[in-house]
C-alpha cells in the first residue's frame, strides 16, 4: 500500500512538473508582428528525427531508472525482530 502511494506521488510529481513547464511556454510575451518563415528544402529531416529520438530513449531510460529506484528503496532486506532467520 505505502509502495502504490509513492508510486503515484512520483508520477503525480512528474505530471505536475511537466504541465508547469507547458503552461511557462505558452503564457510566454505576445508578439505583435507574425513572423514568416520560409523553408526552401522540402522532404524528411533525418537530423530532427534523431533528436526526436535520442530524447525518447533518454526520456524512457530516465523514467525507468526512477522506477527501479522507487523499487529498491521500498524492497525490506532485513528480517523482522525476533522471528531469527528462515532456514
Amino acid at each position: 500500500m505505502a509502495r502504490t502511494r509513492r508510486l503515484v506521488g512520483l508520477a503525480l510529481a512528474v505530471v505536475v512538473a511537466l504541465a508547469a513547464c507547458a503552461d511557462a511556454r505558452a503564457t510566454g510575451p505576445a508578439k505583435t508582428t507574425p513572423v514568416v518563415v520560409h523553408v526552401e528544402r522540402g522532404g524528411f529531416h533525418w537530423s530532427d528525427a534523431g533528436i526526436g529520438a535520442v530524447a525518447g530513449v533518454g526520456l524512457s531510460l530516465t523514467v525507468c531508472g526512477c522506477l527501479a529506484l522507487v523499487r529498491l528503496r521500498g524492497a525490506d532486506t532485513t528480517p523482522p525482530e525476533g522471528k531469527g532467520e528462515r532456514p
